[in-house]
């Protein structure tokens, strides 16, 4: 199967901005299985209207015709729809305004116009033998309809419808009232995304809040489910290539290679049911208490209609039991947390009083040390008062006994020099003698000493003229002395003879 990239870029982008494009594949996924249409993907439709000699398998279906033996060429297929054209007598709304042409010469718009124009008078035609339209069960109203996604801050309209391909209608002049009406002439249309990847640069570019925040929720919500499609036309594509591959590889080669490539689309078709399921149970998580407690068809109601049949009752019954419980759990683990969260503030609050206990404990005996130590300093300061007194009247009283201690003191001193003369004059008899006989043996002076002056120290005396006075009286005035002379032995007063 070529890409779609192999096409005509610039016929290939015509077609892409017709509404009728996507109008007509959401015909084909919702309607083509039940008037037997051929599987085909979008890419395959864009091949075959780009290339009209490959239309005829979609076209011998919508005009309800048989389709031609494996033999019959192209030509013959398309006078067999002719001739069903010429039966019928169709009228049908041709964009060339009743001029006749050939289908191949007209361009790949008008097409897909005139496709989508066959689509809807097939509709019409077989509407009572269709279960679908008429409420049997087949499929709902809802997925008649194209899904719309929401809108950017710039007022376009993202749709999706299911064929792997996002979708934007951006109209210039007022938006469409009814979605039966056809969308007016002045309004843009364009394929925004096709693959995995350019559908998460889309959501990329959405912004996380404000209003283009649902709208990238719902892109986002659908990545899974467009990468599931893409991987499983990748495996399929792998199957028919190893099929249609060189005759030279065995039977065995060929099995083991597709038991692997269905052993993967087994993987990611899990996978996919895996995070379809996850989607769904966020879904249901998201519901409060009181709706899941609700009967089956009103919770139902407020779910996502194509999670619920896709998956159907029982599953989304069975999510609720499984939330319930869930929740339930959780609320005992909360209440849990809570009691050991209270327990917890509890030993706090009994740690923090024991430790204000303590702290006034020693706050208590801070302040009692305190009063001791302000205590001993007041006993101390008391003492050193006293002692400073008794200094005080120690020293006054040694002031007033001053006199007496001098007077003693002068007492002690003269017994002292009395003693000291009482040892000298007993020793100045025999000098006074030695002094005596060395004046006589020398000559006298010449001159008398005048009268008052007193001899020379250690002049000899004549012995016996007079002895020294006892007991401490005035001595006798030696003739050599003048009146109230001193004695120079002991420093007594001596008296006149």
């Amino acid at each position: 199967m070529p890409d779609s990239e192999d096409l005509d870029a610039a016929e290939l982008h015509e077609i892409r901005q017709r509404w009728e494009l996507m109008a007509f594949v959401h015909f084909h996924l919702v309607i083509g299985p039940t008037m037997k249409f051929p599987k085909l993907t979008t890419e395959e439709i864009e091949e075959r209207l780009l290339d009209p000699s490959r239309l005829h398998d979609l076209l011998v279906p919508l005009l309800g015709v048989k389709q031609a033996s494996a033999s019959e060429q192209h030509d013959a297929c398309w006078k067999a729809i002719h001739r069903a054209l010429e039966a019928e007598e169709l009228e049908l709304p041709f964009p060339l305004d009743g001029e006749t042409c050939d289908f191949s010469s007209l361009a790949p718009s008008e097409r897909v116009q005139l496709l989508l124009a066959l689509a809807e008078y097939r509709v019409v035609a077989v509407a009572e033998k269709l279960p679908t339209l008429h409420g049997q069960g087949m499929v709902e109203a809802a997925s008649l309809r194209p899904e719309r996604l929401g809108s950017d801050s710039d007022g376009r309209v993202y749709w999706f419808v299911g064929d792997g391909r996002l979708y934007r209608e951006e109209v210039g002049h007022g938006a469409v009232r009814a979605r039966r009406e056809r969308p007016p002439k002045d309004f843009a249309w364009e394929v925004v995304a096709c693959r995995g990847s350019e559908w998460r640069e889309a959501a990329a570019r959405l912004k996380k809040r404000g209003v283009e925040a649902a709208l990238r929720q719902e892109v986002e919500a659908r990545l899974g489910a467009v990468e599931a499609r893409e991987a499983k036309l990748e495996r399929e594509a792998k199957r028919v290539k190893v099929l249609e591959g060189p005759r030279r590889l065995s039977s065995r080669v060929q099995e083991v290679e597709l038991k692997r490539i269905e052993a993967e689309r087994q993987q990611k078709e899990r996978e996919r049911k895996r995070a379809l399921h996850e989607r769904l149970r966020a879904e249901v998580g998201r519901l409060s208490d009181e709706a899941l407690e609700l009967e089956t068809a009103e919770l139902l109601a407020l779910l996502d209609p194509a999670q619920v049949r896709l998956h159907g009752e029982e599953v989304v019954e069975e999510l609720v039991e499984e939330e319930l419980h869930a929740r339930a759990q959780q609320r005992r683990r909360e209440q849990r947390e809570q009691e050991r969260q209270a327990e917890k503030e509890r030993k706090e609050r009994e740690a923090a009083e024991e430790a204000e206990r303590k702290l006034a404990a020693e706050a208590a005996a801070a302040e009692a040390r305190r009063e001791q130590r302000r205590e001993a300093e007041a006993a101390r300061r008391a003492a050193e008062a006293a002692r400073r007194e008794a200094e005080a009247a120690a020293r006054q009283a040694a002031a007033r006994q001053a006199p007496l201690h001098a007077y003693r003191a002068m007492q002690l001193q003269q017994l002292q020099q009395l003693h000291a003369s009482r040892q000298l004059a007993a020793q100045w008899p025999a000098q006074l003698l030695r002094q005596a006989a060395a004046a006589r043996a020398e000559p006298p002076p010449p001159l008398a000493a005048p009268y008052g002056a007193a001899p020379p120290y250690g002049a000899a005396l004549p012995y016996g003229e007079r002895q020294l006075s006892q007991g401490g009286a005035p001595r006798a005035q030696h003739p050599l002395l003048p009146p109230g002379g001193v004695s120079p032995v002991d420093g007594q007063p001596c008296q006149q003879m």
